[in-house]
């Protein structure tokens, strides 16, 4: 279920995740929290007043200092507290946290959200002080602010780097181009013609391959979906015959009803534990399965590098890609069916029967569904970490034809231009190299500019 609402104070760019708490008494929430750490830009650590930090919290912070460089410390239930006590709690948690930290440079928000939620829903100004959230909003927005203009300096930067490094290419090849004697360029290119076409066959072999590790992956899910299925059911059934215990007294409608929305709400639980050791599993595979690509790849890469070189002193070094399991989920859970038109309800039948024995009935009946609906589930799942995997390797692969094709043109461009100019009397020739030399002095200098900004904004 997705629940939305306006929020002004984020842009569409950012994303903020609420992971479950430490120590909860679901391991998996734990394992969620954890899960979130690497892909994290900044955390919120929230501490309470009542209960000291603890040692699985501590464990926690420790883990989120080391891979998160951004931490808001934010001490929440101040109104609990008398302000002496309020400045104790601080100097200890703070002391704590440089510890855990080794950080001495931190700042804890001490606040409280209940006063906050009534000064924003009452519109309470008065609240809204007391509540001491203000300087914890605005130091969010700031930080949010100058992230989202890093990063996208960073993608200019880039950018910029990338169209200064093949002008550069390109000018200092076709130096290089115009001395070598046309009978011996004519020669070359038609070896590199012959050297392309061997590349188009390796990557088709490489891309075959691929495939074949794609389908052991689903192979892999396929060979432990019984045991996948054998698991949930034996949870979700035994959880159901635990919770009719407690409903056994309602009405025969009501009994099937609530079991109906229960098992609805267990199947997505159990579910939700599985499913992320599933996608963890996959992704992995995924992933070392195109680690495992891009090294038959390189040597393609390498080999046009060195063959473009070899061939015509052309440097191709601005190729550049990047990897992962890039597709998003589109799951959604399909629990439960319609009845037809033509088919008729069991609890009907019940109605001539002793109430005790009406309710065995009933909760047969639901049981019975809850392997069918565990069975379409998992089909659901690896339907759609196959589209996963596809599109994934898919966008994967149309960057790396994209930037192959890219280098190939690059030669092609610059051969075509030193073909025709061999035309060119030695006068023109010598005034458009002078031409070409100070081109590459500007370029030289505008690199020298672009690595000055880039320390100066720690890039």
């Amino acid at each position: 279920m997705h629940i939305g609402y306006p929020f002004e104070f984020i842009s569409k760019d950012v994303v903020i995740i609420d992971t479950p708490g430490i120590g909860s008494v679901y391991k998996h929430n734990t394992d969620v929290a954890y899960g979130y750490i690497n892909k994290a830009d900044a955390v919120i650590f929230l501490l309470s007043v009542d209960p000291p930090i603890s040692e699985l919290e501590k464990e926690f912070l420790s883990q989120i200092s080391e891979n998160v460089n951004k931490i808001f410390f934010v001490l929440n239930k101040i109104d609990y507290v008398s302000e002496i006590e309020l400045e104790e709690i601080i100097r200890f948690n703070e002391n704590i946290i440089k510890e855990i930290t080794k950080n001495d440079n931190i700042t804890i928000y001490p606040i409280s959200a209940r006063l906050a939620l009534e000064g924003k829903i009452f519109k309470n100004d008065e609240a809204i002080e007391k509540s001491r959230a203000k300087k914890l909003e605005d130091d969010l927005q700031n930080f949010l602010i100058s992230e989202k203009e890093k990063i996208l300096f960073e993608n200019y930067v880039k950018s910029i780097s990338r169209v200064i490094s093949m002008c550069q290419t390109f000018i200092e090849s076709s130096i290089k181009l115009k001395q070598i004697p046309l009978e011996h360029l004519e020669a070359n290119i038609r070896a590199f013609e012959d050297f392309i076409r061997k590349v188009e066959k390796n990557k088709s072999e490489i891309y075959l391959l691929f495939q074949g590790d794609m389908k052991n992956i689903l192979q892999n899910f396929d060979s432990k979906a019984d045991e996948y299925k054998q698991f949930l059911t034996v949870r979700v059934s035994e959880r159901t015959k635990e919770y009719y215990k407690s409903i056994r007294n309602l009405s025969r409608i009501n009994q099937k009803r609530e079991l109906e929305k229960y098992v609805e709400k267990i199947i997505i639980e159990e579910f939700e534990i599985i499913k992320r050791e599933i996608e963890s599993a996959i992704e992995n595979q995924y992933n070392v399965a195109l680690s495992n690509y891009f090294s038959r790849i390189n040597e393609v890469i390498d080999e046009i590098k060195s063959v473009a070189n070899d061939l015509f002193g052309i440097n191709l070094k601005y190729f550049k890609w990047e990897n992962g399991f890039t597709a998003k989920s589109k799951f959604t859970y399909k629990i439960g069916y319609d009845v037809e038109a033509l088919e008729v309800d069991t609890v009907i039948f019940t109605y001539f029967l002793p109430k005790k024995i009406a309710g065995k009935i009933i909760l047969k009946s639901i049981l019975d569904r809850i392997t069918v609906d565990i069975d379409r589930n998992l089909g659901r799942i690896r339907y759609d970490l196959l589209r996963r995997i596809e599109e994934s390797f898919g966008a994967f692969q149309k960057e790396l034809n994209f930037g192959l094709q890219s280098m190939f043109d690059t030669v092609e461009n610059l051969l075509n231009k030193t073909k025709s100019d061999f035309e060119l009397d030695k006068g023109s020739f010598e005034k458009e190299k002078i031409l070409f030399e100070q081109f590459l002095e500007n370029i030289k200098s505008l690199q020298d500019d672009l690595d000055s900004v880039l320390k100066k904004h720690n890039c």
